[in-house]
């Protein structure tokens, strides 16, 4: 019974995504079952969840490719808990939530919602099996300890039928590839063909001591991340080592490819230029970040009627390249922390609170595979002949490893060469670690006996960043050689001086240099979040209770954090951003987790002794959208396709994050009824849900890409992406004994 939300156009009227074709149904069955193996001793708890989704889609910006998607893997778990004495116990957990959804993919005649034929099926696995044990020790009626030993897997892998023969082709282009309507026209079931995943490895000890009116606690853990990844592009045959990447583009003569060549007028009549570019991507290795970290807290009740919690926290963080070398290390941050809570009239119906505390955040382990790995990439620019496979899509006129063979435009955009780097040159050797502060204010006061309203502020501030920049604005002011590669890329501080090994004149012979935060010409990062929260709830006290808040908030800077969701770049801890100087022109702004209204309210009344209805209504503002541009104008090459300078048929569009509007407002009304009763043996439950009961259908993202290459408008720019989840309605039942 799930409804349908709209299908989008582009702005020249052409089929974007066909929502009114998907389906999805997904049904899950838990079984569970605890107890004691001996009495009083041991216990045991076992769950089985037989899981299956299947969903029925025709892909974004690709409504001629049709999925038929499914997860159909089951989890379970266990856990024992020994009593070995009234003060001593040991547990163990174990679970698995091993899956692999597949997906088969298809032709398909949108005009005629005629599904044709199959073209390839891809998998991702992800997942592992998980476990830990457990001490929980009372050694005297004051003093406690509890250690732990735990162990995550998650698989990484993603392969399909079409890896072999089809390499990844996008077609960004005006009529390159005549009459396609389809961005990802090629017949690769995956654009990335993947093998690998993390491993995490935990430690913990930590003790409790009551002291008095002081609870001391203190304590140290320790973790070892692993991961190990081998990527490359779909087209596996077409390469001894890898895959290849097509991409089509039309230029206007004039303009300047990512390799710095400006195009020529090769008709003639200032039409525009067809460009094939070959690319590579290759990266493999196994790579580790190792942190520690030791901490002491007290809490000291200093009268009934207020409380001071106090503590410090000492991390370091251990990244390691392809090769075992460690090339970041960072220790001794110390982050304090500091809490009260106040009851000002002494009789339990008020609360004044507040919190200050520093976050360190340690280096993704991506940033280990993608920068200090043996990673190959690099793209070349060919003029298109109009020759193409109709099957791939790809160019046909291609020699050795599929470069083709019509005439090159410029040189190679070389961006790894494939060497595991030297890890004295992969980072600032004053490298400043990673760290924001948080603030917390609130009051909270009982009224009526069963009312409590409070407000709250909260404001967190981004102190200092890492992130990958290049070096190159440097280099060239100083007139020195460019790394083999051509391009440097460094783990840094944005907006402060770099100090690496250099070779400044290309005689191998490495310097200690140090590049200065002018010549570099990065901001600062930057970011902060400011939230104001008003609440009400009304304790449910049998027959109704009602939870209320309105929050206002907002979120502004020029860096997200690890990833960049307004492009949906997942690369942790090396997105576009302080790639180029060029890409934080217009960077600082509103972020895409902006959103400065919401109010939310939870209600539940009971109508009869056996049934109760729930009720949520969510309201919320928009989030933020931008318009990114594939060039700067100031003749950086179209490296990437986030800047916030757009250069669209000669007008030049100069805007900050998040100004070009905002998704609509959001609002979602949810219903429930839970029916229960005793048969027999059995407390049974029957349950039925209905969610946004409306049947709203406001966007919640649209395409933010005003060009499709420097100076060609991408008509797509503001095409609903995604809407919301339609009603549909949830039924369960479930007994107990």
């Amino acid at each position: 019974m799930r409804s349908e939300a709209p299908d989008s156009l582009s702005a020249d009227g052409t089929l974007y995504d066909l929502n009114s074709e998907n389906e999805e149904s997904k049904y899950t069955t838990d079984y569970y079952v605890s107890g004691p193996i001996i009495p009083d001793k041991l216990f045991f708890y076992a769950l089985y969840e037989q899981q299956e989704t299947v969903e029925e889609f025709t892909t974004r910006g690709s409504p001629s490719r049709y999925n038929d998607r499914s997860i159909d893997d089951d989890f379970w778990g266990v856990n024992l808990t020994w009593n070995v004495t009234d003060n001593h116990i040991l547990s163990y957990m174990q679970f698995s939530d091993k899956r692999t959804r597949e997906n088969d993919q298809f032709n398909y005649d949108y005009f005629n919602r005629d599904k044709k034929e199959y073209t390839g099926t891809k998998w991702d696995k992800r997942g592992g099996d998980n476990w830990l044990v457990r001490y929980d020790g009372q050694i005297t009626d004051n003093f406690s300890v509890s250690m732990l030993h735990g162990q995550n897997e998650y698989s990484l892998t993603t392969i399909s039928t079409t890896d072999m023969e089809c390499p990844y082709v996008r077609d960004f282009s005006t009529g390159a590839l005549p009459g396609n309507t389809d961005d990802r026209p090629g017949c690769q079931a995956s654009s990335r063909v993947q093998t690998g995943g993390d491993e995490r490895v935990a430690d913990r000890i930590d003790f409790e001591w009551v002291i008095n009116d002081h609870t001391i606690r203190f304590g140290y853990d320790q973790e070892t991340n692993s991961s190990s990844s081998k990527e490359t592009y779909s087209g596996t045959g077409f390469r001894e080592d890898g895959g290849v990447f097509y991409t089509y583009d039309s230029y206007k003569p004039g303009k300047e490819l990512p390799n710095g060549t400006v195009v020529d007028n090769v008709n003639g009549d200032g039409s525009l230029v067809h460009i094939v570019s070959y690319r590579v991507g290759d990266v493999e290795g196994d790579f580790e970040v190792e942190s520690k970290a030791f901490y002491i807290e007290d809490t000291w009740d200093i009268t009934d009627t207020l409380t001071l919690s106090a503590g410090i926290r000492n991390e370091t963080f251990s990244n390691f390249n392809g090769e075992g070398d460690t090339f970041i290390e960072i220790d001794d941050q110390w982050a304090p922390r500091l809490s009260f809570s106040w009851d000002p009239g002494g009789d339990g119906e008020s609360r004044v609170y507040g919190n200050w505390g520093r976050y360190f955040m340690p280096i993704a382990s991506n940033t280990n595979v993608r920068l200090s790995g043996g990673e190959l990439g690099f793209e070349r620019y060919f003029i298109f002949d109009g020759e193409y496979d109709p099957k791939t899509n790809a160019p046909t006129n291609v020699g050795a490893d599929g470069v083709p063979t019509s005439e090159e435009v410029g040189s190679a955009r070389v961006t790894s060469d494939g060497n595991v780097p030297d890890s004295a040159q992969l980072s600032d050797k004053d490298l400043k670690p990673m760290y924001q502060d948080e603030f917390i204010l609130g009051y909270e006061r009982l009224f009526a006996d069963d009312w409590t309203l409070g407000i709250k502020a909260t404001y967190r501030d981004l102190k200092s960043h890492i992130d990958d920049v290049s070096i190159d604005h440097a280099v060239d002011a100083l007139g020195y050689e460019h790394t083999g590669d051509g391009h440097g890329y460094v783990l840094a501080n944005p907006g402060s001086d770099i100090t690496i090994p250099y070779d400044r004149y290309g005689t191998g012979e490495l310097e200690m240099t140090t590049f200065s935060a002018e010549l570099l010409n990065y901001p600062e990062a930057k970011r902060t979040y400011k939230e104001l929260e008003f609440s009400a709830k009304r304790a449910f006290d049998g027959i109704w209770g009602l939870s209320a808040s309105y929050t206002w908030s907002q979120s502004k800077g020029n860096s997200e954090g690890y990833v960049k969701s307004d492009n949906a770049q997942d690369d942790a801890g090396i997105t576009q951003d302080f790639d180029f100087p060029e890409l934080m022109d217009g960077a600082n702004g509103y972020l895409p987790n902006d959103r400065t209204h919401k109010i939310k309210i939870y209600g539940n009344y009971q109508v009869m002794e056996s049934l109760l209805l729930g009720a949520n209504f969510l309201l919320q503002s928009g989030r933020p959208i931008n318009s990114f541009g594939a060039g700067h104008p100031n003749g950086t090459p179209a490296y990437g396709d986030t800047y916030y300078v757009t250069d669209s048929n000669g007008n030049l569009i100069k805007t900050s994050r998040g100004s070009r509007g905002r998704t609509s407002w959001v609002n979602q009304i949810d219903l429930s009824l839970v029916y229960s009763t005793r048969i027999g043996l059995a407390d049974v439950e029957l349950r039925a849900e209905v969610f946004n009961l409306l049947d709203a259908d406001a966007e919640t993202e649209v395409y933010e890409f005003a060009e499709s290459s420097p100076g060609v408008l991408d008509p797509s720019w503001g095409v609903n992406q995604e809407y919301q989840v339609p009603r549909y309605f949830r039924f369960g039942a479930s007994a107990r004994f």
